[in-house]
């Protein structure tokens, strides 16, 4: 599956780069990747 976060630039989930981070992108990103490990291992 993709998923495009609007307006979320490249490195979104870096939490160190300000310029870049969006917490919202990171955090949707996160719960998407973690949900997707839990069904399939």
């Amino acid at each position: 599956e993709i998923y495009i976060y609007d307006g979320a630039q490249h490195a979104f989930f870096n939490d160190t780069r300000a310029s870049s981070y969006d917490a919202d992108a990171a955090a949707a990103s996160w719960e998407r990747t973690l949900g997707w490990f839990a069904d399939r291992l």
